[in-house]
């Protein structure tokens, strides 16, 4: 299941925001508490997450691309593999 929300005034385009309002009660618990942490991952792939917050910090800032070795990032804006 999941929801698709406008990124401005938290509007639901799709679904009803209860596996929106689920994740983000869990990812907002204390994360260093390791079941706060998996019961999180259960519903964000964290790995992928981190990938696009390091992209949109790094372009935000001036970057032109972000590279990275994960091959299905390389479709994905902003990514591209080290020289």
């Amino acid at each position: 299941e999941w929801d698709f929300h406008r990124h401005s005034g938290g509007t639901v385009v799709d679904g009803n925001g209860a596996a929106w309002n689920t994740m983000m009660s869990r990812v907002r618990a204390n994360l260093s508490n390791n079941s706060n942490y998996l019961a999180a991952a259960e519903h964000l792939d964290v790995l992928d997450f981190a990938d696009y917050m390091i992209r949109e910090e790094s372009l935000g800032a001036g970057c032109e691309q972000v590279a990275t070795f994960d091959r299905a990032l390389l479709e994905e804006t902003g990514f591209q593999a080290p020289p």
